[in-house]
């Protein structure tokens, strides 16, 4: 319970700056127009702010996702049972490590690509009408 307390607050504390990121990118002429055409605050953040500030903070939320599907293997250390704790539990009992470590890897693999192809696709859709720059 703890190391889960403990990432819940490292990476909420780190999404939560992502946000702020976010927030700050947004010109403050655009909530401006908002009040200047009469719409109540509510309805300028999701009519206007929000649907700017998920564009901008999709990829740093996506990376943050990432990060702690790896963390998770650290704190099974600790207590919480997770995947690489059963394949360490699976091997020392079978003496095979080599295919349940596998197993683990080809898992946490298939995770992270489906992972990226699904913030890919929202990366894709959220930037739709933005031009891309290229570098």
């Amino acid at each position: 319970a703890a190391g889960t307390l403990a990432l819940g607050l490292c990476f909420g504390a780190y999404a939560t700056e992502v946000f702020r990121g976010a927030l700050l990118s947004i010109p403050r002429g655009h909530r401006e127009a908002g009040q200047a055409l009469g719409l109540s605050p509510g309805r300028i953040f999701w009519r206007i702010v929000l649907p700017q500030i998920w564009r901008v903070a999709l990829p740093g939320l996506g990376n943050l996702y990432l990060i702690l599907l790896k963390d998770t293997a650290l704190v099974s250390l600790i207590t919480l049972d997770e995947i690489m704790r059963k394949a360490q539990v699976a091997s020392n009992a079978t003496k095979e490590p080599f295919t349940f470590y596998m197993t683990a890897a080809a898992i946490y693999l298939s995770l992270t690509v489906v992972i990226m192809v699904a913030l890919h696709f929202l990366e894709r859709r959220a930037g739709r009408g933005f031009v891309r720059n290229e570098l």
